[in-house]
């Protein structure tokens, strides 16, 4: 599976989404969706690879795999 999204990760500094996340979550979409959270609440999928795309890595492309 291959989902290329703006999630965030743990412990990465990023100022701008907590200040945008009240308005654009109302417009379209969340901004505070940590990845790594909602990969632990489907253990039937493993991360096989996770890399910073676009907009200075403010989306990630991530693969996974189905154990």
């Amino acid at each position: 599976m291959l989902i290329f999204d703006k999630f965030l990760q743990r412990r990465r500094w990023a100022p701008v989404r907590p200040l945008l996340n009240p308005v654009v979550r109302r417009i379209a979409t969340r901004l505070d969706v940590v990845f790594e959270e909602v990969l632990e609440q489907t253990p039937q999928l493993v991360l096989e690879s996770d890399q910073p795309a676009l907009a200075a890595g403010w989306f990630r492309r991530i693969r996974l795999k189905r154990v």
